[in-house]
């Protein structure tokens, strides 16, 4: 998800944390797995595919402690996710796929990593009306199952690429964000969980090592501060004496299910928004009719030009005479005609002007931009005001 983050205090945090022990118990909190992003936990190599994509679900929702479901993914396009949670029903769970946005295995890993924590919250029935409760108690979901370190990862992600042509250096930055805590939050509930369980300073900064520059900074900061009183965070989170805690839980063996067609019945969900809904934001595109008419009107021009030398006339001139007066009487015919379409880089359709969601890809239309690569900008922007306002619980 690629959202602006909530603003979320530590206090809340811990609220949060302390609220999903109360609803799932302590056991997975401090006795399952912390997961790490290497062979051991993840044996399955890395396809971008729907197989690739199936199998780390599937082994996820094991490592989340349900045997019982089957995994089926679907291709779908258009959401705002690669992959997404879309619902359980006959005992199987169904995740969408975005086949064309697969690529980046680190954002993938932490976007199934936060999609199962969805699918865990709906078949332990404890989902919240409030969305933004909601989504912020996923979030933190992640950290009570254990995928902590693979969604404090996730949570913010700077790339940069460069390349060389000629004499000149090309740049490329890349910025991706999964789920809607920003990354220093979750790198503190990760702290908690770590410094909860009774890991030393030693275990805790081999953990850090695993996350993220910034991520890590942050996770250091915040052990360093809850161990100063690891009876107080305990009694603050709602967990027993160390004496009733179970064994520490082996690292669950996986058994794939039989692989499931992909052509399950499709429902509506689409993934989620930047604003928390289940339709995708999208935006109109203005464009003025007169560029493809100045275009189209060129073409008769310069095929007239191009024979112009049948009657001993300069072709050049004529070239540039015709196909210059063609696209003036395009332009012309044009009249200022504006069209709009649809911001989605895979719809593109045209949009209506009475319409308040796109007939084609069913996104939900929030406003005009001026070009379809100030979309993530705008999309953004929706979520400013409600990112500055604290989730309460």
């Amino acid at each position: 998800m690629n959202s602006a983050p909530y603003a979320v205090t530590s206090a809340v945090l811990l609220d949060g944390l302390a609220q999903l022990v109360a609803d799932h118990g302590f056991e997975n909190f401090v006795r399952s797995r912390l997961l790490e992003p290497d062979n051991h936990h993840f044996p399955d190599r890395w396809e971008p595919t729907l197989d690739g994509v199936q199998r780390l679900a599937s082994r996820l929702v094991r490592y989340a402690g349900n045997d019982e479901l089957e995994v089926c993914v679907r291709p779908e396009r258009g959401a705002v996710l690669p992959v997404w949670f879309a619902e359980i029903r006959d005992g199987v769970c169904a995740f969408g796929v975005d086949r064309q946005r697969l690529s980046d295995a680190g954002e993938i890993v932490g976007c199934v990593c936060r999609e199962v924590a969805t699918a865990f919250r709906h078949w332990t029935g404890v989902t919240r009306m409030n969305g933004t409760q909601e989504e912020v108690l996923t979030d933190l979901t992640t950290i009570y199952l254990g995928f902590g370190v693979l969604t404090t990862n996730a949570a913010y992600r700077f790339r940069q690429e460069g390349s060389l042509f000629g004499d000149t250096v090309f740049t490329k930055r890349s910025i991706s964000r999964v789920g809607v805590l920003p990354a220093a939050t979750l790198a503190y509930a990760l702290a908690a969980d770590v410094v909860a369980r009774g890991l030393d300073a030693s275990a805790a900064s081999r953990i850090g090592r695993l996350l993220e520059a910034n991520q890590e900074e942050s996770f250091t900061a915040a052990y360093e501060s809850l161990a100063l009183d690891v009876a107080g965070l305990r009694s603050r989170l709602g967990l027993p004496p160390v004496e009733e805690w179970p064994e520490a839980r082996a690292l669950r063996r996986v058994r794939f299910p039989r692989r499931l067609p992909t052509n399950v019945q499709r429902v509506p969900t689409r993934g989620v928004s930047a604003n928390g809904n289940s339709t995708p934001n999208v935006f109109r595109v203005r464009e003025r009719a007169a560029l493809r008419w100045g275009a189209s009107g060129s073409i008769p021009g310069f095929l007239g030009a191009l024979g112009a030398h049948w009657i001993g006339v300069d072709p050049i001139v004529m070239l540039l005479i015709g196909g210059l007066g063609g696209a003036v009487i395009g332009v012309a015919r044009a009249d200022g005609n504006v069209t709009d379409v649809c911001s989605d880089q895979d719809c593109r359709s045209p949009l209506p002007v009475d319409v308040s969601h796109c007939p084609s890809c069913g996104g939900r239309i929030r406003g005009v931009i001026r070009d379809a690569r100030e979309r993530l900008a705008a999309e953004e922007a929706l979520t400013e005001e409600r990112a500055r306002t604290p989730y309460r619980g």
